[in-house]
């Protein structure tokens, strides 16, 4: 039972349904059919999931596509030096100046211009 709850929650997140509007549809369903105590439970495995699936693939933070075009040799480099999947979601941040994130395999290595620049500050200031 607690399956079914969880496959329609993942269902509704990955179509996009607010977040908000799915906890109060499904607290309103477990209430009516009686299984309020399954809510954890389903909130659990739900979560079990969605990281799971995050951690199947890597995530490259980059300024723009284009960074990401002239950057991807490296940003290669980095994946398999972490031995992280080449299946890479790239965000745009435009708050990195330049440089890269990567996340895979349970690691992050940052090689931000914004990170060089904050760890300079920290450097000069204390």
């Amino acid at each position: 039972m607690k399956d079914t709850y969880q496959k329609a929650v993942l269902a509704h997140i990955k179509d996009g349904v607010a977040i908000e509007t799915i906890v109060t549809g499904l607290d309103r369903v477990l209430a009516l059919r009686g299984h309020q105590q399954l809510s954890g439970a389903i909130w659990q495995s739900v979560l079990r999931v969605i990281e799971a699936e995050k951690a199947a693939g890597s995530t490259v933070y980059v300024i723009s596509l284009a960074a990401y075009q002239s950057l991807k040799t490296q940003i290669t480099k980095v994946l398999h030096a972490i031995n992280a999947p080449d299946d890479v979601t790239v965000v745009v941040d435009q708050t990195l100046i330049g440089g890269f994130v990567v996340e895979g395999n349970s690691n992050r290595v940052d090689l931000s211009y914004k990170k060089q620049l904050v760890d300079l500050y920290r450097k000069i200031t204390t």
